[in-house]
């Protein structure tokens, strides 16, 4: 079970996940090389994940996939439909069979997105690393050897097989938390040496003037590595504070921050960016926030209300 000083301090390691990937977005707008570093949010929301669903059993597989489908694709799908509804509007040629059917079997990630939207690709990995949980929750009882297994094929595939990395990558960071947890003290003190070794490494040797290639094995492990630590060290540090106090903006941003991660996208990069609205950069940055912000509300808004009237509907 999640104690209470995780649970506070995933608050914050998520509200962080999602300030990076907004700082990453804007600054991918004004074509900023250094937009890539702030890419980590989504590594840090994939190792959340693992670590919050390692640290549960799960014995009503049916249940725990239709409340995934409710929490995650209800607002998926309205706003998928609302920006198609608003390209069409706006005379964007991107409304057609193809592109509801793709994002209507939340294929985007491998079949391709639509500009504005194509951040949406993570809807499709995370789904992924959900249908490997009821295998991982299999390996729960030989987590350390799994753990190790799970290590040295990553070492493989990163910097010998390099075979699909984009997608094995998403996978190994759910799947490494995921069995972390699950795994004993010493095991879990062993792991983060190594990590803050293997990060400090990569610190000392990376060509930071090329982090923008993003494909690059070292820039991939570098994002897996800080990714994980994003998540583990601040735990830890809970942990031994024993205490820990969550700002009421933390809180909120922590509850809203999944519907910013789908509204935010649109307004930064795509046919219909506010990036170069006005003449003033700060101008243009304050209305890209207050758009994501107003427009997360409104689907979360909605959102609740239709997941209210489907679970009424389903009772009866």
């Amino acid at each position: 079970m999640i104690t209470e000083l995780e649970s506070k301090s995933i608050q914050y390691i998520r509200s962080f996940a999602m300030l990076s990937i907004l700082l990453c977005h804007i600054q991918q707008a004004y074509d900023n090389k250094w937009a890539w570093i702030f890419n980590i949010g989504v590594q840090i929301f994939l190792a959340i994940s693992g670590w919050l669903y390692g640290k549960k059993t799960i014995k009503d597989w049916k249940k725990w996939f239709i409340d995934k489908l409710y929490k995650l694709y209800i607002p998926y799908i309205i706003y998928v439909l609302f920006v198609f509804l608003l390209y069409n509007i706006a005379s964007v040629d991107v409304f057609s069979l193809k592109n509801l059917i793709v994002y209507g079997l939340d294929l985007q990630w491998i079949l391709g997105g639509v500009k504005g939207i194509t951040h949406l690709w993570f809807m499709t990995a995370i789904f992924g690393c959900y249908l490997l949980t009821p295998f991982l929750q299999i390996l729960k009882k030989n987590s350390g050897a799994s753990l190790l297994f799970l290590a040295l094929i990553g070492f493989l595939n990163i910097f010998v097989f390099q075979k699909v990395l984009d997608i094995f990558t998403c996978f190994w960071v759910y799947t490494f938390t995921y069995l972390f947890v699950n795994c004993n003290i010493s095991i879990q003190r062993i792991c983060i040496i190594c990590m803050l070794i293997v990060a400090g490494y990569i610190s000392s040797v990376i060509n930071w003037s090329i982090i923008i290639d993003y494909s690059a094995s070292i820039n991939k492990l570098f994002h897996v590595i800080f990714g994980i630590l994003f998540v583990l060290l601040p735990i830890a540090l809970a942990k031994s504070l024993k205490t820990i106090i969550i700002l009421p903006i933390v809180k909120w941003f922590d509850k809203q921050s999944y519907y910013i991660y789908i509204t935010h996208h649109i307004f930064m990069l795509g046919p219909l960016s506010f990036a170069y609205m006005t003449g003033s950069i700060y101008m243009n940055i304050a209305l890209i926030v207050a758009l994501s912000i107003i427009s997360s509300i409104f689907l979360k808004y909605i959102s609740d209300k239709l997941v209210f009237q489907l679970k009424n509907i389903q009772k009866l």
